[in-house]
């Protein structure tokens, strides 16, 4: 489970990288409830490919190790797992190769991000049109019936493109 003083830090690393994020899932839903929960056994984060090597750097200096875990990259740290999902820049869209899924954003969707925060820590969460397409998967229900409450434009969910696939087998951590 994370552990809550390291889940800060964490927020506080990402806000002083000078990158663009977005964290999803059970730990952006409760920066936008402004506390936690439950516990939570990882923290999510989106993320554009182009800031990776910046932010990997900076979190190696202050103590983390990088893996790469097929098309995405796991952060470990005492007390805290973060999955980081790499965004490609295309012309138009956001490309997230993913593990179980590749998905197409509209660029724009990113331009719409939410804020979260927790203990005065305040962060960049995914757009409501992202947690449309996730919170459906959620095995928490307080977690799908809160993330029904996010707004969101339908016309720019519709325009979100993902083609679900089969989790390769043996799936191994690779050293960043």
């Amino acid at each position: 489970m994370l552990d809550t003083h390291e889940l800060k830090k964490f927020l506080c690393i990402l806000n002083d990288a000078s990158v663009s994020y977005f964290v999803s899932g059970g730990v952006g839903l409760d920066g936008l409830r402004g506390k936690l929960t439950r516990e939570h056994k990882d923290l999510d984060v989106y993320m554009f490919e182009s800031d990776l090597t910046r932010l990997f750097q900076k979190l190696k200096n202050c103590g983390y190790s990088c893996f790469r875990k097929l098309n995405k990259f796991e952060i470990q740290g005492d007390g805290i797992i973060v999955d980081i999902l790499p965004l490609v820049n295309e012309k138009n869209t956001a490309y997230l190769k993913g593990n179980i899924a590749d998905t197409r954003f509209p660029k724009e969707i990113f331009e719409n991000y939410l804020e979260g925060n927790l203990d005065g820590i305040t962060f960049q969460v995914v757009p409501g049109e992202i947690f449309a397409l996730e919170m459906p998967y959620s095995k928490h229900p307080e977690d799908k019936k809160d993330a029904a409450l996010v707004s969101y434009n339908k016309l720019l969910f519709k325009r979100i493109e993902s083609i679900q696939k089969e989790l390769p087998p043996n799936i191994v951590l690779e050293e960043v």
